[in-house]
């Protein structure tokens, strides 16, 4: 019975002292949108952010090491340009160092990410990799796996949660806009690794001349050899139009011109 009372005592004050935490953080920010005792001001794109620099430099190292050493910016009262931040993701990023929270959505998280990498906010660019890997879908996980590439270290299960996803979706993923952004080299390993989890009448053949058209240095042939499909299916699947493009990219190859001439 006493363990019992000790036990909800001690809860009792814990979430007493977290909702007096709560409050502080929240007064804090208020005082931060009113400008009231701010030390610093940062700046994105020329939009002002009036801060206390007590508070950027508890929560980011990169505001620590700022304020701590021989920059210009440890001065008090001067001002800091962050460049490669836009303001909605500097607001957001300066609400949860002040409050603990901010939205993230499928529409942020990208910006989001980057200034949390920028800041070293690691709890922060934590959240922006679950929110991305519960948001995971076939028409933007080719874009998710390029942008964990940018952040080896906090991203690696994201990159290969996001790949896993991509090479077991391959139909899907091959109709999406971003199919077409894969570099070469990129297709090559997307392919050779998908190919292995997909029906073999998959219609391969039209996300390859997708991919093609859309960047007119690219090279068909290699395309065609990267997904295993031979130049007759191509040639007689091809409009006449650009059957003639590749006729002559690939230097009147006689396999090429035999089999269109049947067409």
């Amino acid at each position: 019975m006493n363990d019992c009372t000790m036990s909800s005592g001690t809860e009792d004050k814990t979430s007493k002292s977290y909702d007096s935490l709560l409050k502080l953080m929240r007064e804090m920010n208020r005082l931060r949108q009113t400008s009231t005792f701010t030390d610093v001001c940062l700046y994105a794109d020329r939009v002002a952010f009036p801060c206390h620099r007590v508070v950027l430099a508890s929560a980011s190292p990169y505001f620590r090491t700022m304020f701590s050493g021989e920059f210009v910016e440890s001065r008090e009262g001067h001002g800091v340009t962050i460049h490669g931040v836009s303001p909605s993701s500097l607001e957001s990023v300066l609400e949860y160092v002040y409050t603990g929270t901010t939205q993230i959505t499928n529409d942020n998280v990208e910006t989001i990410l980057s200034a949390a990498s920028l800041f070293l906010l690691d709890d922060l660019e934590h959240r922006c990799v679950e929110h991305l890997e519960e948001n995971l879908y076939f028409d933007n996980c080719i874009r998710v796996l390029k942008l964990s590439s940018a952040y080896s270290t906090s991203c690696s299960v994201l990159r290969k949660t996001a790949w896993v996803y991509a090479v077991h979706n391959l139909p899907e993923v091959m109709k999406s806009d971003d199919f077409v952004n894969l570099s070469e080299d990129e297709l090559h390993q997307y392919l050779r690794e998908a190919r292995l989890y997909i029906d073999p009448h998959v219609p391969l053949f039209e996300a390859i001349l997708k991919w093609w058209r859309f960047d007119g240095s690219r090279s068909l042939p290699r395309a065609l050899s990267i997904a295993g499909i031979s130049i007759e299916l191509a040639t007689s699947q091809i409009p006449n139009d650009e059957l003639s493009a590749l006729i002559q990219e690939t230097a009147g190859d006689q396999v090429i011109r035999r089999t269109s001439s049947h067409r």
